[in-house]
């Protein structure tokens, strides 16, 4: 049996996007926008039904880096006792069609 499809949101995958709806009109039109393709500081990927005709859901993640306090320093060094943690992954959105969350839901409520 074929599983679900995840693959990166591309020119292949882009078209899709247009019966998309999970409710809120700003998450569904990040998806459309097609500067989202050409955007390196995060990378969008897409939860594709079987048959591939279908976006289910997406995220997005970025990598980045967390400042860390040092444990007893004065409120006004703040800034010079930062340490930089390197090779964080931001899961920025976790979305998903609005009728795939129902059903979700209900399989769920039922099981």
């Amino acid at each position: 049996m074929e599983s679900e499809i995840i693959q990166p949101l591309d020119e292949t995958t882009r078209h899709l996007a247009r019966t998309f709806d999970c409710g809120n009109d700003a998450l569904n039109n990040f998806l459309k926008d097609p500067s989202r393709l050409y955007d390196e500081s995060f990378k969008t990927w897409v939860y594709l039904t079987r048959d591939r005709e279908t976006i289910i859901g997406y995220f997005a993640i970025s990598a980045g880096s967390l400042d860390q306090m040092e444990e007893g320093k004065r409120e006004k060094n703040k800034k010079r006792d930062r340490k930089k943690i390197k090779n964080v992954i931001y899961l920025s959105l976790f979305i998903f069609s609005f009728i795939y969350a129902c059903i979700f839901f209900l399989y769920m409520l039922y099981w």
